[in-house]
Protein backbone atom coordinates (compact mmCIF):
# COMPACT_ATOMS: atom_id res chain seq x y z
CA UNK A 1 0.00 0.00 0.00
CA UNK A 2 1.49 3.32 -1.06
CA UNK A 3 1.84 5.99 1.58
CA UNK A 4 0.57 9.37 0.43
CA UNK A 5 2.46 12.33 1.84
CA UNK A 6 1.43 15.95 1.72
CA UNK A 7 4.91 17.00 0.56
CA UNK A 8 7.49 15.29 -1.59
CA UNK A 9 11.21 14.87 -0.96
CA UNK A 10 12.16 18.17 -2.61
CA UNK A 11 9.74 20.19 -0.47
CA UNK A 12 10.91 18.43 2.70
CA UNK A 13 14.56 19.10 1.81
CA UNK A 14 13.92 22.83 1.41
CA UNK A 15 11.87 22.99 4.63
CA UNK A 16 14.57 21.20 6.65
CA UNK A 17 17.25 23.41 5.12
CA UNK A 18 15.60 26.57 6.41
CA UNK A 19 14.26 25.18 9.68
CA UNK A 20 17.61 23.66 10.62
CA UNK A 21 19.89 26.56 9.72
CA UNK A 22 23.54 26.51 10.73
CA UNK A 23 25.03 28.61 13.50
CA UNK A 24 26.06 31.50 11.23
CA UNK A 25 22.51 31.62 9.85
CA UNK A 26 20.72 30.96 13.15
CA UNK A 27 18.39 33.93 12.72
CA UNK A 28 16.88 32.40 9.59
CA UNK A 29 15.93 29.23 11.47
CA UNK A 30 14.43 31.18 14.35
CA UNK A 31 12.43 33.40 12.02
CA UNK A 32 11.24 30.37 10.06
CA UNK A 33 10.09 28.57 13.22
CA UNK A 34 8.34 31.67 14.57
CA UNK A 35 6.66 32.27 11.22
CA UNK A 36 5.49 28.67 11.07
CA UNK A 37 4.08 28.83 14.61
CA UNK A 38 2.34 32.17 14.00
CA UNK A 39 0.77 30.99 10.75
CA UNK A 40 -0.39 27.78 12.43
CA UNK A 41 -1.93 29.78 15.29
CA UNK A 42 -3.65 32.17 12.87
CA UNK A 43 -5.14 29.31 10.85
CA UNK A 44 -6.39 27.59 14.02
CA UNK A 45 -7.99 30.85 15.18
CA UNK A 46 -9.58 31.39 11.77
CA UNK A 47 -11.06 27.89 11.72
CA UNK A 48 -12.41 28.30 15.26
CA UNK A 49 -13.96 31.69 14.56
CA UNK A 50 -15.56 30.49 11.31
CA UNK A 51 -17.07 27.51 13.13
CA UNK A 52 -18.48 29.70 15.88
CA UNK A 53 -19.83 32.30 13.44
CA UNK A 54 -21.49 29.59 11.34
CA UNK A 55 -23.39 28.40 14.42
CA UNK A 56 -24.37 32.00 15.26
CA UNK A 57 -25.49 32.63 11.68
CA UNK A 58 -27.82 29.63 11.72
CA UNK A 59 -29.32 30.75 15.05
CA UNK A 60 -29.75 34.37 13.89
CA UNK A 61 -31.47 33.29 10.67
CA UNK A 62 -33.75 30.96 12.62
CA UNK A 63 -34.70 33.67 15.12
CA UNK A 64 -35.13 36.37 12.48
CA UNK A 65 -37.33 34.29 10.20
CA UNK A 66 -39.33 33.05 13.18
CA UNK A 67 -40.01 36.54 14.50
CA UNK A 68 -40.99 38.27 11.26
CA UNK A 69 -42.78 36.82 8.31
CA UNK A 70 -41.80 37.41 4.73
CA UNK A 71 -45.23 38.62 3.69
CA UNK A 72 -47.55 41.03 5.48
CA UNK A 73 -51.29 40.83 4.79
CA UNK A 74 -53.16 44.07 5.38
CA UNK A 75 -56.83 44.71 4.74
CA UNK A 76 -57.44 47.76 2.57
CA UNK A 77 -61.02 48.40 3.63
CA UNK A 78 -62.93 47.96 6.86
CA UNK A 79 -65.81 46.07 5.27
CA UNK A 80 -63.43 43.24 4.22
CA UNK A 81 -63.64 41.45 7.56
CA UNK A 82 -64.38 38.04 6.07
CA UNK A 83 -61.24 36.27 7.31
CA UNK A 84 -61.97 33.10 5.34
CA UNK A 85 -62.02 34.99 2.04
CA UNK A 86 -58.81 36.81 2.94
CA UNK A 87 -57.20 33.49 3.90
CA UNK A 88 -58.29 31.87 0.62
CA UNK A 89 -56.93 34.82 -1.38
CA UNK A 90 -53.61 34.68 0.51
CA UNK A 91 -53.32 30.94 -0.14
CA UNK A 92 -54.09 31.49 -3.82
CA UNK A 93 -51.39 34.17 -4.08
CA UNK A 94 -48.88 31.99 -2.23
CA UNK A 95 -49.58 29.15 -4.65
CA UNK A 96 -49.05 31.51 -7.59
CA UNK A 97 -45.67 32.55 -6.15
CA UNK A 98 -44.59 28.92 -5.74
CA UNK A 99 -45.38 28.10 -9.38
Amino acid sequence: MARFLAFGGFERKIALRYLGARKQHGGVGLIAVLSFLCISLAIAALISIMSIMNGFREKVVELTLGAQGHVYVRLLSVESTNSEAVSDKAEYLAQQLRD
